[in-house]
């Protein structure tokens, strides 16, 4: 049993990322845009991920991934490493996190 409010748990160290399951946009927007509110109140960086799963019922799910201080995507880091792919670049891993306007309207974001 929970006996103090969430934001007095170290829910992950101080440089982890904390991912936690949403539910699918399209059956409960009420719930999503509860849960990114209250992770937003805890982490600095709050970001949602959206993916298609053809075994889930609704076919669609999100995520809300959360950090102090791993997110957003940091392009000089990147390119100091330099790392050669055949794929990778820092605006494909940005592009992860592009969403539809309909969820967008469901967390208020523009």
């Amino acid at each position: 049993m929970i006996s103090k409010p969430v934001s007095e748990y170290q829910l992950v160290s101080p440089d982890g990322i904390l991912v936690r399951n949403l539910d699918s946009p399209s059956w409960d927007a009420d719930t999503i845009h509860a849960m990114t509110t209250q992770l937003r109140k805890i982490f600095k960086t709050v970001v949602v991920c959206h993916f298609h799963i053809p075994t889930f019922l609704s076919g669609h799910y999100a995520v809300a991934i959360a950090s102090d201080n791993l997110l957003p995507i940091d392009d000089a880091a990147w390119s100091a490493k330099n790392i050669d792919t055949a794929y990778y670049t820092p605006s494909i891993h940005r592009a992860c996190y592009a969403l539809p306007k309909s969820l967008e309207d469901i967390l208020g974001e523009q």
